[in-house]
């Protein structure tokens, strides 16, 4: 399967993304779930590399959220607080499981649970956030 970096610049935006993964705090996480939950940690390193002398708004986005159940951070959170991201968006979770969503500003960071669902299908406007 072939590897994309996702980065995009547009004017003063940073927008990169990666899919996550399972919690490592989920009672059925495998060795095969930690191999690719190591492996999506380094695709979000490098896709915020990318961004490293970037002044702008860094939005980090992606699919699983970056929270267990319970509220703790996964590592995908140490990774966008040390390259600086100011917004992370993120789905996978649907009906009761949103119960469980992390949103607010947490250490310089706002966090969005995005699923449609969640949202009632009407987007969520981030422009008041963007510098």
């Amino acid at each position: 399967m072939p590897f994309f970096i996702t980065t995009l610049f547009y004017g003063s935006l940073a927008i990169v993304g990666t899919r996550g993964w399972k919690n490592p705090e989920d009672e059925d996480f495998s060795a095969e779930d930690e191999k690719i939950y190591n492996r999506e940690l380094e695709r979000l390193k490098i896709s915020l590399k990318l961004t490293e002398n970037f002044g702008g708004t860094k939005i980090a986005m992606l699919h699983y959220p970056p929270f267990s159940a319970r509220g703790n951070p996964t590592g995908f959170v140490d990774i966008m607080k040390n390259y600086g991201v100011n917004i992370c968006i993120y789905g996978h979770l649907h009906g009761k499981s949103s119960n469980s969503a992390t949103e607010g500003e947490i250490d310089g960071i706002r966090y969005h649970l995005v699923s449609a669902d969640y949202l009632k299908f009407e987007p969520l406007y981030l422009g008041e956030w963007l510098t």
